[in-house]
């Protein structure tokens, strides 16, 4: 969250670099934000008090059967349908999501000023 206060990048960036450049574990976590700011302050209230209407979360065992979240996710028509999907183990075609928004990859901060490998 601080990052996005000192030097926010593009959302867009942003959102790619999470989403396309890395892999994804099994403790999920989806924001839907038209903004950085909006990003931000929905991630500052969900860090707060645990939830946010636009916050997703969820945990995604290896060995679980994640074939109904796909098809949820392949048949969701907007952006909250895919974060719910992905949340719940569903695989999301990121490349498809982010067909002409421009998102590129961008390094992001750790903890300690360190760069997140993405």
């Amino acid at each position: 969250v601080e990052r996005l206060r000192a030097d926010p990048p593009e959302l867009a960036d942003v959102a790619y670099t999470l989403a396309v450049g890395r892999d994804h574990f099994g403790h999920r976590l989806a924001v839907v934000a038209g903004s950085v700011r909006e990003l931000r302050d929905r991630l500052s209230r969900w860090l707060a008090d645990g939830a946010d209407s636009s916050v997703w979360t969820g945990e995604v065992p290896g060995n679980r059967d994640v074939s109904a979240a796909t098809t949820a996710v392949e048949r969701a028509a907007n952006l909250d349908g895919i974060a719910a999907g992905f949340v719940a183990g569903g695989r999301v075609r990121w490349a498809d999501v982010f067909a002409g928004s421009g998102g590129r990859r961008v390094p992001l901060l750790g903890e300690g000023g360190g760069e997140i490998p993405v």
